[in-house]
């Protein structure tokens, strides 16, 4: 595997609308645990995330991290990959509905 470098981190207009303050995202962002997609997680979570995956239609995932969240709100990760690299994507998750909040673009040197 080739080393990777962090290119960009994009917000989305819908996170800020949830709520998400950026610091807030970014000190999550980097205490990251990220785990295989196989294996037991939290039920709730685990729904949220397979529906993020469906519904944006995220190829090639390879890992996700459930966070305990900001404030009321969950935090996950989903890392997927692309022809040009991998890209992290975090949703959140009010409860009754989930929404992408940022995405972190890593590309081949």
């Amino acid at each position: 595997m080739t080393k990777q470098q962090l290119n960009r981190i994009d917000f989305t207009e819908v996170g800020k609308k949830f709520g998400f303050k950026k610091s807030a995202v970014l000190r999550e962002i980097e205490t990251a645990k990220w785990e295989p997609v196989k294996g037991n997680k939290p039920f709730m979570q685990a729904c949220a995330i397979q529906e993020a995956i469906n519904q944006l239609r995220i190829p090639k995932v390879s890992m996700v991290a459930v966070h305990s969240g900001i404030g009321s709100y969950g935090l996950y990760g989903i890392r997927a990959h692309y022809k040009q690299g991998q890209v992290d994507i975090f949703i959140g998750d009010d409860g009754t509905s989930i929404a992408p909040v940022c995405m972190v673009r890593y590309f081949d040197k």
